[in-house]
């Protein structure tokens, strides 16, 4: 994908590190892959909303886009945000 992001979940209830393997490949089909672990801590708090979003309108079969501005969800558990 063009966004040079990727996003999933963990399965409920595992708390192991869980190992992510990710490759890229470019144009040409050469390749980079790597291997990284994320532990998961019980203890850690969700972001939550800190500036709520106004309901928005979406119409049938036309595009939509929505942008959010910084500072719209925070982490309880950071001093920075």
């Amino acid at each position: 994908a063009a966004t040079l992001t990727f996003s999933g979940h963990v399965p409920a209830g595992q708390r192991a590190p869980t190992e992510i393997r990710i490759v890229a490949t470019d144009s040409k089909g050469a390749e980079a892959a790597d291997v990284f672990s994320i532990g998961i801590d019980e203890k850690t708090l969700p972001p939550v909303v800190s500036t709520p979003v106004a309901d928005q309108i979406a119409l049938e079969d036309a595009p939509f886009s929505l942008s959010l501005p910084a500072g719209v969800f925070s982490d309880p558990e950071s001093s920075g945000s």
